[in-house]
């Protein structure tokens, strides 16, 4: 079985109970995540091609902050 070497996520809107308009998430996720998992409406000019190992059980992808370029 051939696994996508690349998966898009997309920053995305999130309602929450209790508040009064949307909000950013402060993750990004791939589309079935946000529609099944968070409810929420992606935001399409936010889309980024991450590699799968990228994202966490939910499908979750957080950058990690290098300033200047990869940890590696």
């Amino acid at each position: 079985m051939n696994l996508p070497t690349q998966i898009t996520v997309y920053s995305f809107y999130m309602f929450e109970h209790g508040f009064e308009s949307a909000r950013v998430s402060p993750c990004k996720a791939t589309r079935q995540a946000i529609l099944d998992t968070f409810l929420g409406d992606p935001i399409e000019s936010t889309a980024e091609a991450v590699e799968p190992e990228a994202l966490d059980a939910r499908g979750c992808y957080r950058r990690l902050p290098t300033g200047w370029g990869a940890l590696n």
